[in-house]
C-alpha cells in the first residue's frame, strides 16, 4: 500500500477513534485483521459463551475457527439442521456472554451503519450481550 495511503488510513482512525469514545465505544485501532483477530479472542474470556450473526469478514479472519479449537461455548446457528433449529439458534445468540459481528459501514462522526436482512445483528448490538 502506498505511504500516503497509510497516513491518510491512520489519520482516518484516529478521526474516528475520538469520535466513537464520545459515543461510549472502547476502539481499538489494529494494522491488519491479524491483528484484530487476536485482540478480540483477548477480549473474550474461556468461560463465556459465544454467538455470532454472520459476517464474511470475521469469518476470514478466522477467529470462529480459533475459538472452536479452543474449546469455546459456541452457539451457532450454522450447525442445525432444520429452518425451526436455527431460528431458535438465533435468538438464543442474543443471550449468549459475547457476540461477534460486524458493520456495514460508519460515518465520518462515529455513527455505526447497520443493515440486516434478518435483524439478529441489529438486535445484539442494541439488546444483546454485554460484550
Amino acid at each position: 500500500m502506498a505511504e500516503y495511503l497509510k497516513e491518510r488510513y491512520a489519520a482516518t482512525a484516529a478521526s474516528l477513534s475520538k469520535k466513537l469514545v464520545r459515543r461510549n465505544f472502547q476502539p481499538i485501532i489494529c494494522q491488519n485483521l491479524e491483528e484484530a483477530k487476536e485482540r478480540a479472542l483477548e477480549k473474550i474470556d474461556q468461560n463465556q459463551s459465544v454467538g455470532f450473526g454472520g459476517s464474511i469478514t470475521i469469518e476470514q479472519s478466522g477467529i470462529i475457527e480459533e475459538l472452536y479449537q479452543r474449546g469455546q461455548k459456541m452457539i451457532d446457528r450454522e450447525k442445525t439442521t432444520s429452518p425451526e433449529e436455527r431460528h431458535q439458534v438465533m435468538k438464543q445468540a442474543l443471550t449468549a456472554d459475547c457476540f461477534l459481528t460486524s458493520i456495514n459501514g460508519i460515518t465520518e462522526d462515529g455513527v455505526l451503519v447497520n443493515i440486516d436482512s434478518v435483524g439478529n445483528r441489529v438486535a445484539a448490538l442494541t439488546y444483546g450481550p454485554d460484550k
